[in-house]
């Protein structure tokens, strides 16, 4: 059974004296921002060359505070949808999302019953979708790569079974086993997720905006295309020490020598972007992530995907 849990920055709404009624969301009306476009002698309208554009989307929670700590639990609640700032956070089977919430209203319930107070908060959702509380770092070849699997079994061979390396890799015995690893950010330098099979959304389910794409500054000049849309983004200029940096919702770019340098770093121009529009990492019909990539001025090194998870 699916066990959900809903928080405003960090706090807890359901409590001993409060409940999460039905009613609540789960998945938020998504609507489509788009125009239609006719022509003379054609039937129909004309099919538009750009990915969907979607609206904000409204998000409701529903709350029963009763017993003898009603109204305590009532200015609670109001206490914490009307901050100035607002992170709605949730947890759906102990994966962690939230988003950034602006408080629409707070309204009150129907009920009839003595010391049971409904309340029905309404949020909006600006920025779409909900997002990991982390982000991860995905290593990928220079020439691109999945940078997470698609959903279901880990399993592709028929056969039920796996090998792994009982020691150094292509030059040891393995062992049959039922099991696959999996890193979960830098090969041979992150926690890794024990599976059989990955549930759909366990990733993510939503595109993906704003990565940030780290590559050898060796480089100069490099190509990186989401092969679900054809959204890509680009960079050219002189070759340097360390490590080149792009961001893909700002669209700038940085130079360092510090493998983590996430935040910023010595400003480098030169970025740019294709007629689909700006990069953003779409999941494919079979739930994975990938990145497409041309890298020129050098062939050593990786390219790190550094991003968010996004669902609906």
């Amino acid at each position: 059974m699916t066990v959900i849990t809903h928080s405003i920055n960090g706090v807890r709404l359901d409590s001993d004296w409060c409940t999460v009624q039905s009613g609540t969301s789960f998945l938020a009306g998504v609507s489509v921002r788009r125009q239609a476009l006719t022509a003379s002698l054609r039937q129909g309208t004309v099919p538009s060359p750009y990915m969907p554009q979607f609206d904000e989307r409204t998000f409701q929670i529903t709350l029963n505070a009763w017993g003898g700590r009603f109204v305590d639990e009532v200015a609670r609640i109001v206490r914490l949808a009307t901050l100035p700032t607002v992170i709605l956070q949730r947890t759906v089977d102990d994966v962690a999302m939230e988003c950034r919430a602006e408080l629409v209203s707070v309204g009150e319930g129907s009920n009839s019953l003595p010391f049971v107070e409904p309340v029905t908060l309404t949020f909006a959702i600006p920025g779409v979708w909900w997002r990991s509380p982390t982000a991860l770092s995905m290593e990928i070849p220079l020439t691109g790569g999945e940078i997470t699997p698609p959903a279901g079994p880990a399993i592709t061979n028929g056969k039920g079974w796996w090998t792994r390396a009982l020691g150094e890799p292509d030059n040891s015995p393995s062992a049959l086993a039922n099991f696959v690893t999996m890193p979960l950010g830098p090969k041979d330098d992150s926690p890794s997720l024990l599976y059989t099979g990955i549930t759909e959304g366990f990733f993510g389910d939503a595109p993906i905006p704003d990565a940030i794409l780290r590559f050898p500054a060796t480089a100069t000049s490099a190509t990186f295309t989401d092969p679900v849309s054809g959204t890509g983004v680009s960079w050219q200029g002189a070759a340097g020490s360390g490590y080149t940096y792009l961001d893909c919702g700002t669209l700038t770019a940085w130079r360092s020598s510090d493998p983590d340098a996430w935040d910023g770093g010595t400003a480098v121009g030169g970025v740019d972007y294709p007629a689909a529009g700006p990069l953003q990492i779409n999941p494919s019909s079979d739930g994975g992530y990938a990145v497409s990539a041309k890298v020129q001025g050098t062939t050593d090194g990786n390219l790190i995907v550094h991003f968010k998870q996004s669902w609906w």
